[in-house]
């Protein structure tokens, strides 16, 4: 006689373990993209899964930080001497603004504090394009403008993540920007490649079309997050495969409209 196979479950590897085979194969099925980008392998693979993918402005920040950090100064001063400096100094400047989020975490991420994150580092991003524009006619402007974006940029990611956070907003999939075509993306995408044909002919072509795709995702997201209805507020985990929604979802949020006295607001909700 024989008896029905028990289902196999996909638990959690052990916190414990800092490295199973689950991991293992996990990291190698995925190997073959990292010489396409090493970055973004890494960020998925070493970093919490949910710190990272639910806006895709966390990981373009990465690299543009990495851009601004290291290229810009190349771009904006003709010393080396000052060039270094300057690489060195955003460098730290990037722990120095690291430490206070770090020190001082929050039990759950805000979709307020998402919302100005985005605000302010999309306004960088731009900043970061006029200060290259105008980097030869008025280079005071531009340098103080680039200190300035370096400093907001960064303070508006940690503003806007999770990476500190027991929990963590995600939106709901059907509301996410790029789960269908989506009408406010091609939009966006029109706008973007409209200032392209503008930028063509433009000194430091490379660099000016580097920042304008960086905008494009953060437009797309502050739009997304912006304009949500509902969304979600879950436990963060790390790998991809360790998904158990059942077990994640601490409570569903929806946007409504307040009535009290005639006066009209915007409020939250719990709807599940």
């Amino acid at each position: 006689m024989t008896q029905n196979a028990t289902p196999k479950v996909d638990r959690p590897s052990p916190k414990s373990v800092c490295f199973d085979r689950r991991k293992a194969t996990y990291l190698l099925n995925e190997s073959w993209k990292f010489p396409l980008n090493p970055l973004y392998f890494i960020l998925k693979h070493f970093c919490s899964y949910t710190c990272m993918f639910p806006f895709f402005s966390n990981i373009v920040y990465w690299h543009l930080l990495i851009f601004a950090v290291f290229r810009l100064p190349f771009v904006l001063y003709s010393t080396t001497n000052a060039r270094y400096v300057m690489i060195f100094v955003h460098f730290s400047l990037f722990f120095m603004i690291l430490m206070p989020f770090w020190a001082n975490p929050k039990m759950t991420q805000k979709i307020r504090d998402i919302q100005w994150g985005f605000v302010g580092m999309l306004l960088s991003c731009w900043s970061l394009m006029i200060a290259v524009l105008i980097k030869d006619v008025y280079w005071e402007v531009s340098h103080a403008m680039y200190h300035l974006s370096m400093l907001m940029l960064t303070n508006c990611l940690f503003l806007s993540a999770s990476y500190f956070t027991m929990y963590y907003v995600q939106p709901h999939p059907e509301e996410l920007p790029y789960a269908k075509p989506r009408d406010y993306v091609v939009f966006i995408g029109i706008l973007h490649l409209v200032v392209a044909v503008h930028l063509i002919g433009k000194p430091n072509l490379l660099e000016l079309f580097s920042l304008l795709i960086a905008s494009f995702f953060f437009s797309v997201d502050l739009f997304s997050v912006w304009t949500t209805k509902t969304y979600m507020i879950c436990r963060h985990y790390h790998y991809e495969w360790q998904s158990t929604p059942e077990k994640e979802l601490l409570y569903n949020v929806g946007k409504a409209e307040i009535v009290f006295f005639g006066w009209k607001g915007k409020g939250k909700v719990i709807v599940v």
